[in-house]
């Protein structure tokens, strides 16, 4: 009779640090992504160009990120995302009117999207270390 065991060898922990990888790929964007959205709001809430009546838009302004996948795209395939939006229901002619001069989204999101790219990617790098 031959007697077998599972030993933790080398291959068997390279093996699971292997199919560790997408998890805490996708940990490392979802928290940089996190991030960015907070930076989005901090952004938006400083260079909103209105003066403030009540404070409730400036305030409203609300920077998120989030995760989708579908089962279709495969197991683990997801994608991350960071948005601004408002917290009013007015936001949207604040945004609008007079041809968009005294919006803020599209202007925080035309600041950030250059930034995206390198912050994931150093994000990733840092599973590196």
């Amino acid at each position: 009779m031959i007697k077998t065991t599972f030993r933790s060898t080398p291959v068997a922990r390279a093996i699971a640090s292997v199919m560790a990888i997408p998890r805490a790929a996708n940990d490392a964007v979802e928290g940089e992504m996190a991030l960015i959205g907070e930076d989005m709001e901090g952004f938006a809430k400083v260079a909103a160009p209105w003066k403030d009546r009540t404070g409730d838009a400036r305030a409203g302004l609300e920077g998120y990120s989030g995760v989708y996948g579908t089962a279709s795209q495969g197991p683990g395939v997801v994608n991350h995302f960071a948005a601004i939006r408002h917290g009013v229901d007015y936001g949207k002619w604040l945004e609008v009117r007079f041809g968009g001069r005294w919006g803020i989204v599209q202007r925080t999101i035309e600041v950030f999207i250059p930034q995206i790219r390198d912050r994931v990617v150093r994000a990733l790098n840092g599973l590196a270390r």
